[in-house]
């Protein structure tokens, strides 16, 4: 894996060491310069991507993308986000729209 990839990642770990795992990472591809991984949520039980490339600000644009047999559609996108923000974007972009809060 290059540089960058096992940075992002180990960013990833480093926030939130449950985060890849609720994530349903898996099939994590080194990208020349990102990393990219299928997700399994809630939202998006299957056929689903996420893109994470470090762009020339030193930020990350970050994209969501559903894999239907040899076409690809891009669902989301987060552009210039801070290593320290991973969590919270990637959590919004890839697991808010079906998070359900019960009150007892």
């Amino acid at each position: 894996m290059t540089t960058i990839a096992q940075t992002i990642i180990y960013q990833i770990i480093e926030q939130d060491l449950n985060a890849l795992p609720a994530w349903g990472v898996n099939e994590v591809v080194d990208l020349h310069n990102g990393v990219q991984f299928d997700i399994r949520t809630p939202l998006y039980p299957e056929g689903v991507k996420v893109k994470i490339i470090l762009n020339w600000m030193d930020t990350y644009d970050i994209e969501v993308i559903k894999v239907t047999g040899t076409k690809a559609e891009t669902l989301k996108t987060a552009n210039d986000v801070y290593f320290d923000m991973l969590i919270e974007v990637l959590d919004k972009l890839i697991e808010e729209d079906k998070k359900t809060i019960i009150l007892f």
